[in-house]
């Protein structure tokens, strides 16, 4: 994981690099230091190359990761994206003649699905510690479905979609913290294990007649059996659409990077509701909470970097979105 952050620090996409470069090669050209004015050439080509480079392996590791965190046994029976509020809400660009070239979606994929995830985590009450402790344990896996997610989205976007590699650089990056996030939550479980293991034991290796230890009555509804996280089982929704998710034109996929943020801060706030619950109303250990909240940290540094997208696609694709949102009388003969 630490050299996929390297990557993708290199990677974004190599422009630092190629501005040093280009200052080296322009001052050997001034002050004819080495082979003179070709030196700055060359200063100008470095840059670029190696960004390029570090990018491609980026590319190729975030899709091993992504594939990796995938897995075996992923759902494929979901809904399609348009039955979450993703519709083609915009007109038909004048002269498109009903063609689907200029139609965009209102919300994205991404930000419609985090949104539940967060409206139903809001309103979600464990009933008993184990649910609480099934949450804890769902963390990582909730958030490497939403990671999965964006992997799919990088690489397509590397990939299938007519994109600069500079976009496909920046959605891997905010994969990426994604990835750091789920890496950090594994933290939560391990800490409450250690801190409430004598808790734990009553359950997991209980004594003979442990209940008469209960502080209420003794629970016949079979809420004391560990469940299956509710976080994680809401993130995994997220993944199980991406993995068919086929936008037919790139303003949809222009619509999709900008709903990335919005869906991460949905993520946030779920989490961020489990560490203020687990602070007012779970008897857990502060430890528990802090690294619950710590989570939020790394999602905020996947939220900066998703907020870099749609600046990026705007500024390298400026002339292919103007023909979408200014379009030329009888644009779409220039269609290809």
């Amino acid at each position: 994981m630490a050299a996929v952050g390297a990557g993708a620090l290199a990677a974004i996409p190599g422009l630092a690099v190629a501005a040093g470069g280009a200052l080296l090669g322009g001052l050997g050209r001034v002050f004819r230091v080495g082979p003179g004015a070709r030196l700055g050439l060359a200063g100008l080509k470095w840059g670029p190359r190696a960004g390029t480079w570090v990018w491609r392996r980026l590319i190729k590791r975030a899709r091993r990761l992504r594939d990796r965190a995938r897995g075996e046994g992923v759902s494929t029976d979901f809904k399609e994206p348009t039955d979450v509020g993703s519709t083609s809400a915009a007109p038909v660009l004048a002269g498109a003649q009903g063609s689907s070239r200029g139609e965009a979606v209102t919300k994205s994929v991404f930000a419609a699905r985090a949104e539940q995830v967060r409206d139903t985590y809001s309103r979600y009450a464990p009933p008993t510690m184990l649910s609480v402790a099934a949450e804890y344990r769902g963390l990582p896996d909730g958030l490497r479905s939403a990671a999965v997610a964006l992997g799919d989205l990088a690489c397509a976007t590397a990939e299938r979609f007519p994109a600069h590699a500079q976009v496909g650089a920046a959605v891997a990056e905010t994969y990426l913290h994604t990835m750091l996030a789920a890496e950090a939550a594994e933290e939560v479980d391990i800490a409450f294990r250690d801190l409430h293991r004598e808790d734990l034991a009553r359950h997991e290796t209980p004594r003979n007649g442990e209940r008469m230890w209960n502080i209420g009555e003794h629970r016949a509804d079979g809420a004391l059996a560990f469940r299956q996280s509710h976080f994680a089982a809401s993130c995994e929704d997220i993944r199980t659409v991406y993995a068919r998710w086929a936008p037919e034109n790139m303003m949809q996929v222009l619509a999709e990077y900008e709903g990335l943020p919005e869906g991460l801060e949905s993520l946030a706030h779920a989490i961020g509701h489990l560490a203020t619950q687990s602070g007012e109303a779970y008897p857990v250990h502060q430890d528990v909470t802090e690294a619950v909240a710590s989570i939020g940290n790394f999602l905020k540094r996947a939220i900066s970097a998703a907020q870099e997208i749609v600046p990026i696609a705007r500024r390298l694709h400026a002339l292919d979105i103007s023909h979408h949102e200014a379009p030329r009388p009888g644009e779409d003969m220039w269609d290809v």
